[in-house]
């Protein structure tokens, strides 16, 4: 009377394996530019160049943004910091330009 109907799940074809030990490593960059842009926006992002040269939390969001390029190039870098702009309603997107100058792709932001 009633037919059980089992629907088979077909899962996407995997172009190529994803290396774990990159994947943390790239979670672990994400992290940290979370938390230094963080620490960033709440110290102030407005401060000359040279102010911001000496601080840890900019020194985090620097390497951490060079990591994530290492790992997945400036796309990567875009998409992240494109996420994180969401934390500044304001003028994210020029801050990205100015704090990962270079690391950006060209047509982002």
């Amino acid at each position: 009377m009633y037919q059980s109907r089992l629907l088979d799940i077909e899962l996407a074809p995997r172009h190529g394996s994803v290396d774990p030990i990159a994947l943390a490593a790239f979670l672990d960059a994400w992290e940290t530019a979370k938390t230094a842009y963080s620490d960033v926006l709440r110290i102030g992002v407005h401060r000359p160049d040279n102010e911001l040269a000496r601080d840890e939390s900019y020194r985090k969001l620097l390497q951490a943004g060079l990591r994530i390029y290492r790992l997945g190039g400036s796309g990567a870098v875009g998409v992240v910091s494109e996420y994180l702009g969401r934390f500044d309603d304001q003028e994210s997107a020029g801050h990205f330009k100015r704090l990962w100058c270079g690391l950006l792709p060209e047509k982002a932001h």
